[in-house]
């Protein structure tokens, strides 16, 4: 998706040095004390995991932190960073950072250089084995399980037009395109292959026509109706905020965006970090992350509250 995919390669110098040691930025929450541990013969006492640039991961990064903290001796640091995939993934092959979250897609097309064709989109699942695999074999970084959301680039109209026109899947706009516009942003409309124009092709989608904008304006225009139909991020807060709902990609023309935690495997075995992380595994479903975007990006709460929230809801810690 945009948002990681798209980063400006000028903020590496600035990033790799805000990335070196453990101190926090302005707006991380210095940690707290431990409560239990049971990592008490380890060597490693502190841990720093990036945040990229934007609220989602940086959610899922603080429920790492609060989980490690509350069952290891360890200290934990949340760095935000605007730094882009590449760039945290090689801080965490170096050693500056120990974990990061991100998305198995990204991974794999642009750590990996792999195409996303039809031997990949008969079976999405494989994406993610892939990349497990190669991680591990290639850097030496342990991939987790799913963390259960998917979050992609994703055709939305509003719930009233979904339910009018009987809406689920991107197949089932194919009639109504032709007198709708489509709003999405600039990278969107003019990828070749895995932009606007190769989801026309895959899906025989012919819009009436198609707006091109920032990302910012398009939930708006799409509640004012200026357009029909946007492309958006598929677990934006903004989509609660405008009851509007995503469409299914029936054709897997995306590659599949699962939320996964990256690990230097040398400390994961260390901490057994897979075993102490484990009850995330699959616990935040998409309507979660869409709630808890919508606590960051619309009610402007703290990440660290928004994490710890959740967690005890759910039971988590």
């Amino acid at each position: 998706m945009k948002k990681r995919l798209w980063l400006n390669f000028m903020v590496v110098g600035l990033i790799a040095a805000t990335l070196v040691g453990c101190g926090s930025s302005g707006t991380t929450q210095q940690t707290s004390n431990n409560t239990s541990s049971n990592q008490t013969g380890s060597a490693i006492k502190e841990l720093t995991i990036a945040a990229q640039d934007y609220n989602e991961p940086a959610i899922v990064d603080y429920m790492l932190k609060e989980i490690i903290e509350k069952n290891t001796s360890v200290k934990v640091t949340v760095k935000r960073t605007s730094g882009m995939s590449s760039l945290m993934h090689d801080s965490l092959v170096k050693g500056d950072i120990q974990i990061y979250s991100g998305y198995a897609g990204t991974q794999f097309q642009k750590i990996f250089k792999q195409a996303y064709n039809d031997q990949y989109k008969a079976n999405p699942e494989s994406v993610l084995d892939y990349v497990r695999t190669e991680e591990m074999k290639q850097y030496g970084v342990w991939v987790s399980p799913k963390l259960g959301f998917y979050d992609n680039y994703a055709i939305a109209v509003s719930a009233e037009t979904a339910q009018k026109f009987n809406l689920k899947k991107d197949s089932d706009i194919v009639p109504y395109a032709k007198d709708w516009a489509v709003g999405m942003d600039q990278d969107f409309a003019n990828i070749p292959e895995s932009g606007m124009p190769g989801m026309k092709k895959a899906y025989g989608l012919n819009w009436k026509k198609e707006v091109s904008m920032d990302y910012n304006l398009i939930y708006q225009a799409l509640a004012n109706n200026n357009v029909q139909a946007i492309v958006a991020y598929s677990t934006d807060g903004r989509l609660k905020k405008f009851n509007q709902v995503t469409l299914e990609d029936d054709k897997h023309f995306l590659p599949p965006e699962y939320g996964i935690v990256m690990i230097k495997d040398s400390v994961r075995k260390e901490l057994n970090l897979d075993k102490v992380l484990e009850k995330l595994w699959g616990a935040i479903s998409n309507e979660d992350i869409i709630q808890l975007n919508y606590l960051a990006d619309v009610e402007k709460q703290d990440l660290d509250k928004i994490a710890h929230d959740w967690l005890v809801k759910k039971g988590l810690i």
